[in-house]
């Protein structure tokens, strides 16, 4: 019995050791970027049940241009303003995508930065907002602020 629960006690601390790295691994594996140095200020997470739908956010900030440094230097990333499919994710009539429960924006309008969206169903991008769903991840990156934008939808 004694063994029993000490290995239910370890499978539950190494569960919740892995909640707080989830956030930046996610990130940094999706956008091919190195993001510890960074600190996650707000997240969440919704993805669930049968099909996996739902969407993840994250917006992390940095101290320095060490995010901004591997930005330049991938060119999977381009310079804001966006094109019009971004465009229309963050600002435009999809923005209800990228927002929280209220239908509020999760990512303000910024002036100087990058963008990098990645279309899980299609890498060409063809005709992506016309489908019935969506399965992308999206990257804004803030050179003002020094903030990265994060998000993923699956539907």
């Amino acid at each position: 019995m004694k063994k029993a629960a000490a290995i239910i006690c370890t499978i539950v601390i190494f569960a919740f050791s892995l909640i707080g790295c989830g956030d930046k691994d996610t990130v940094a594996y999706n956008l091919k970027l190195n993001v510890s140095s960074g600190e996650v200020a707000e997240s969440f997470d919704t993805h669930g049940g049968f099909n996996g739908d739902g969407a993840t956010f994250a917006k992390i900030k940095f101290s320095d241009d060490s995010a901004l440094a591997q930005i330049e230097n991938n060119n999977v990333w381009t310079p804001l303003p966006s094109d019009e499919t971004v465009q229309a994710l963050l600002y435009g009539d999809y923005s209800g995508f990228v927002c929280d429960e209220n239908g509020n924006s999760l990512i303000p309008e910024i002036k100087n930065g990058y963008s990098m969206l990645i279309d899980k169903q299609d890498d060409s991008l063809t005709n992506m907002l016309e489908r019935a769903s969506l399965n992308f991840v999206l990257g804004v990156y803030d050179t003002d602020t020094n903030t990265l934008y994060y998000y993923e939808l699956d539907t």
